[in-house]
């Protein structure tokens, strides 16, 4: 009777739900590409001091994108150096 009851409380669990599993994966994702999007600009804000403006959102921005293909290039060129040393 028990195990029945289990199934049947397991079967219907809202951490076993697909929009569960999903936001697990889409809000940590969300939360760091905000984090990676507001932090340069708060900084840009800061250092030019004033109100915020749609400037600093835009230098932020291509401040995040520069650092977004630098790391992309930096983990493109380690990941392509464990490649060559493993066929060697």
């Amino acid at each position: 009777m028990r195990n029945k009851r289990d199934n049947a409380h397991s079967q219907f669990s809202i951490f076993n739900s697909q929009l569960f599993i999903f936001l697990r994966g889409a809000v940590p994702l969300l939360v760091v590409a905000l984090a990676l999007l507001a932090g340069p600009a708060l900084l840009v804000w800061w250092l030019r001091g004033g109100q915020f403006g749609l400037d600093d959102a835009l230098i932020g921005g291509a401040i995040s994108v520069a650092l977004l293909a630098v790391a992309g290039l930096v983990f493109g060129w380690a990941v392509g150096r464990i490649g060559r040393a493993r066929r060697k």
